[in-house]
């Protein structure tokens, strides 16, 4: 499934409030996980329910602010989604909270999944977790409980 540009939109516009950039980092947008999202589809990977569930939000945003759901502020934004989340949008789409969840797992799974899948960019995600990311190797020292991990090879970005 390829999104077009009104759904690439939209997406985008929903992935920014799910987890927006912030002062401990960068937010899905700069993680890339819309990009890690419509690659996935485009490879028909949990395509089912996506371009129902964002023509949903659009439709949603209309009805209750006049403009589609990318063009709606930040605050109007978190209420359309806070309310797919609930259930309680009121739009034609059966299970709005499935619709969310599938939403916000894939943008947990852009953020900190593996690189090479598209998402989790110069893996920022794993340093906003502090997670060295894969080591084959791991040292006595970085075994105790309370130690820091050094980052992996090659994790430095």
């Amino acid at each position: 499934m390829q999104l077009d540009s009104g759904q690439l939109s939209a997406l985008g516009a929903a992935v920014d409030r799910i987890a927006p950039a912030d002062a401990s980092g960068p937010g899905a947008i700069e993680l890339g996980v819309v990009d890690y999202i419509a690659a996935a589809l485009a490879e028909g990977v949990g395509a089912t329910g996506w371009a129902e569930g964002l023509a949903a939000l659009d439709a949603c945003a209309v009805e209750r602010h006049g403009v589609r759901f990318d063009a709606c502020s930040p605050d109007e934004r978190d209420a359309v989604l806070a309310d797919f989340e609930a259930g309680t949008a009121g739009s034609d789409l059966v299970d709005e909270a499935g619709f969310f969840e599938l939403l916000r797992d894939h943008v947990l799974q852009g953020m900190f999944g593996d690189p090479s899948y598209g998402g989790n960019r110069d893996r920022e995600g794993w340093r906003l977790l502090s997670y060295p990311g894969p080591k084959l190797v791991w040292t006595e020292a970085e075994q105790q409980l309370d130690a820091l991990p050094e980052p992996a090879p090659g994790a430095d970005g």
